[in-house]
């Protein structure tokens, strides 16, 4: 079993839709503060400047005689982002929750380290409680964890981030933060295993990069050598990802130039995967609804039917298995968050919030079962 940690970004091929409740766009954390990440006995002391995510691996066993099962951190897998929506549930809720993606075939689960609430007063005392609750439970199903280490307490914030939990981007700000906390990571545990931050489908512009461009330009800042991995979210809702256009999947995975798998290759990092840490479409919400036959492309819909979704699902699957330079695939998400249709923030999960499957839970279920 193992543990990540990682933050977010939003999902969108088209329009930016409003931002959502946990992931927004990319920004950065200007302030020096000290995390001490408490992982199940292994402890580990950053002494870093955090941004809008980092991941990092560590291995670790239910007790120090008896290791749990070790998916391999870079074997492609299936996983379900599952953001802020586990610590929010009672401990019956929590371990059927826990239980349902075990029983669909994920092997990895991605969730919220909530800095602002770890540590809400002050840079000093901490309260693990909540993320240690969510830990035990899933460790009782033999999961991997990738755990997202974001928002920013209101103490930590710089002054002109008072009423935001994000700052204007910067490439060599994220860049100065990943070589200092891989270094302190490292140290503190050599066996972890760090990735950047999840890439997002954004235009490049005064207030966002593409993600092809903030890559290189992680490269040029010189954060090459601080990172295992690369976090990439290439949603492309309603296109299909195995579609031409340029959207997030294949600005991921082509292979010439621009591309995040180019630009891994032309920095000599050819070896290192790509996680994809987010993938998904929403079958509810505002607008006009896409579906197989009519993508309804001229009015930017933000919502997909059933079976468009999966579609897109199996279509990524199938891409999925065909490349050697990925790591674990994560679905965003497992369940429906809720029915209020003035957001498709609501509608990402593989099953209804009345618990029922939608089709797409079929295919990831099946892909989850069969060998890679």
């Amino acid at each position: 079993m193992s543990r990540l940690f990682h933050s977010r970004s939003p999902r969108a091929y088209k329009l930016r839709r409003t931002t959502p409740d946990h992931r927004g766009a990319m920004s950065f954390w200007l302030v020096l503060v000290f995390l001490v990440l408490l992982l199940s006995g292994i402890t580990a002391q950053l002494s870093v400047k955090p941004l809008d995510h980092l991941q990092i691996h560590v291995p670790f066993s239910a007790s120090p005689t008896t290791p749990l099962p070790v998916v391999p951190v870079a074997a492609k897998s299936f996983g379900i982002a599952a953001g802020s929506s586990l610590m929010a549930l009672d401990q019956t809720a929590l371990d059927l929750r826990l239980q349902g993606m075990k029983d669909m075939g994920a092997s990895w689960i991605r969730f919220d380290f909530n800095w602002a609430l770890i540590q809400l007063a002050n840079s000093h005392d901490y309260d693990w409680s909540g993320v240690d609750r969510v830990v035990a439970a899933t460790r009782k199903q033999h999961i991997n964890i990738l755990g997202i280490i974001d928002y920013t307490p209101a103490w930590a914030r710089p002054s002109l981030c008072q009423q935001s939990l994000q700052c204007a981007p910067t490439d060599t700000q994220q860049s100065r933060l990943l070589r200092q906390s891989y270094a302190a990571i490292k140290q503190a545990e050599p066996q972890a295993f760090v990735l950047t931050g999840g890439l997002s489908p954004q235009p490049t512009n005064a207030v966002s990069y593409s993600p092809v461009d903030f890559f290189n330009a992680l490269y040029a800042s010189g954060a090459q050598g601080s990172f295992d991995a690369v976090s990439d979210h290439p949603y492309t809702f309603p296109l299909s990802p195995s579609s031409k256009e340029n959207h997030a999947w294949n600005q991921m995975a082509r292979p010439a130039a621009p591309s995040l798998i180019a630009s891994l290759a032309a920095h000599g990092d050819g070896n290192k995967k790509i996680w994809i840490t987010e993938f998904g479409a929403p079958t509810g919400g505002p607008g006009p609804i896409a579906t197989v036959s009519n993508l309804r492309l001229s009015e930017s819909p933000y919502v997909v039917d059933d079976a468009l979704q999966a579609q897109i699902l199996q279509d990524a699957v199938n891409l999925y298995r065909s490349y050697s330079w990925v790591g674990p695939f994560f679905y965003y998400s497992y369940q429906d968050a809720g029915t209020d249709q003035s957001t498709n923030e609501n509608f990402f999960g593989l099953i209804r919030y009345n618990g029922t499957h939608k089709p797409a839970y079929a295919v990831f279920q099946i892909a989850a079962s069969q060998s890679l």
